[in-house]
């Protein structure tokens, strides 16, 4: 099973188990944020030069047997959601999955069948939708739906906390028989509810311990866009958040209810020195007091706090 979260622009993905070659059937779930609603949501898989396009027609799909042909590439995964006219609206960012293992491939086995366009799923879909259309109105006329004595059923939804009540009245069920469909929270469907998503500088300690308890997978979006995940929950009072995104490196911190944020940008290839640095050169470690460690800014050893690295003014 593959999760992938995506919050507007913003993606992320995550598997449970290994992704090798040759697989088939690999589940992704989807979970979307309010924006997407609306939206035809096509999802991209993609290894290499090779790239499958699939319509999603709920919250799931199935891996691409086209991209799990060669060990040690990346499965990135991206959704674009499209609207009717099939003007793309929202495209997210790539987000991997997991590196590609060889798998096992016995001899004499057929390569899965390449997947279809998604112009070519969703014309499917949409014959699919037609011809139930078509057969439900074939036997509304034939009145396969009339209750007792020729009496047709009376539907009606109401409105329930968390979704609604379908109702369903005819001769035989005066009184009415109903059901409940519940709705998802967050345009994600019912799979949101595995998610739990700290607002960062509002969401408090204890509300962050309460949700990584009960199993939830924990998130935060700061103020920049960004979007974190839980990444060290060290106490019931200390959480942290962390992410990467073009080349740079996001914490964010919640210390009892008290947040702070850092950024730290990743070495280029042009930072790394091309010769060895000369060690006895490098000055003796200053000492340090109680409540601060070192840190080795490239010229001397500098005492500083928790908080003035994450403020980054060391």
């Amino acid at each position: 099973m593959i999760k992938f979260f995506a919050r507007g622009r913003c993606a992320q993905a995550m598997a449970d188990n290994s992704v090798t070659t040759g697989s088939v059937g690999i589940s992704v779930q989807f979970f979307f944020s309010q924006e997407w609603d609306a939206l035809q949501k096509i999802a991209v898989f993609r290894a290499g030069d090779t790239a499958v396009d699939v319509a999603l027609t709920g919250d799931a799909a199935t891996v691409p047997a086209d991209v799990l042909t060669t060990a040690g590439l990346p499965l990135m995964i991206g959704v674009y959601g499209a609207a009717a006219d099939g003007t793309i609206v929202i495209p997210t960012v790539w987000a991997k999955a997991a590196t590609i293992k060889a798998g096992t491939a016995p001899s004499g086995v057929d390569p899965a069948e390449p997947t279809p366009s998604w112009v070519a799923q969703v014309q499917q879909i949409a014959a699919e939708a037609l011809e139930t259309a078509e057969a439900v109105q074939a036997a509304a006329e034939r009145g396969d739906f009339d209750g007792a004595d020729g009496v047709s059923p009376a539907v009606t939804v109401t409105t329930i906390t968390g979704g609604h009540r379908v109702t369903i009245t005819d001769a035989e069920h005066p009184g009415g028989q109903s059901f409940d469909v519940m709705d998802g929270t967050g345009g994600g469907g019912s799979g949101d509810a595995e998610i739990f998503w700290a607002e960062y500088g509002t969401t408090t300690s204890a509300e962050i311990a309460a949700a990584y308890q009960a199993g939830k997978m924990c998130f935060c979006k700061v103020d920049t866009g960004t979007v974190l995940q839980l990444f060290y929950p060290a106490t019931a009072t200390y959480h942290v958040f962390t992410g990467a995104y073009d080349s740079t490196i996001y914490i964010a911190i919640c210390n009892n209810g008290s947040w702070s944020k850092v950024t730290r940008q990743l070495a280029k290839a042009s930072d790394i020195p091309t010769a060895a640095a000369d060690v006895g050169a490098i000055p003796a470690p200053a000492s340090a007091s109680a409540g601060q460690f070192l840190v080795y800014d490239g010229t001397e050893w500098v005492a500083t706090t928790l908080a003035t690295w994450q403020a980054g003014s060391y």
